[in-house]
């Protein structure tokens, strides 16, 4: 993801879901923003803070998954910063992420029978138990629809 084969300024736009993580989302914008032309679009979620006093075993949990994890207001900061204009930012429903969360966890569900000693299968179910918890109050996936300036 840090290294694209693909040449400078050739995409109108980029969509992005659930997996700035990996590069940190200042670095991601940085890293993408040369392959986008000159008002060229990027639409990025990102799991943000949605509290400024984030719960301890939450802030725990993530400082490991998750060390560069901010709140929107930082988020926006940095994408005016590396130069994009901000043309929308919502938080994604809690709906829509159950429509995710249900089917993984009838999944897991499924397979803990079968794998009983799969690490995978622990890590997803953890991360279940932290996402149906607190999802949309502590913390949850933030879209940000945001144009590259003019070059």
């Amino acid at each position: 993801m840090s290294e694209l084969p693909i040449k400078a300024h050739s995409f109108d736009a980029i969509l992005v879901e659930s997996c700035v993580y990996i590069m940190g989302f200042e670095e991601a914008l940085k890293q993408w923003q040369t392959v986008l032309k000159a008002d060229g679009l990027i639409i990025v979620s990102d799991l943000v803070w949605l509290t400024s006093k984030p719960n301890e075993k939450y802030q725990s949990f993530w400082s490991t998954e998750y060390p560069a994890m901010s709140n929107v207001d930082t988020r926006l900061v940095q994408a005016k910063k590396l130069g994009f204009e901000v043309l929308d930012d919502f938080t994604i429903s809690d709906k829509a992420w159950q429509n995710y969360l249900q089917p993984l966890q009838a999944r897991v569900n499924a397979l803990k029978a079968s794998m009983p000693e799969s690490q995978a299968i622990k890590d997803i179910q953890r991360k279940l138990d932290i996402y149906q918890s607190h999802y949309g109050s502590q913390f949850g996936y933030h879209f940000f629809v945001l144009r590259r300036n003019a070059l």
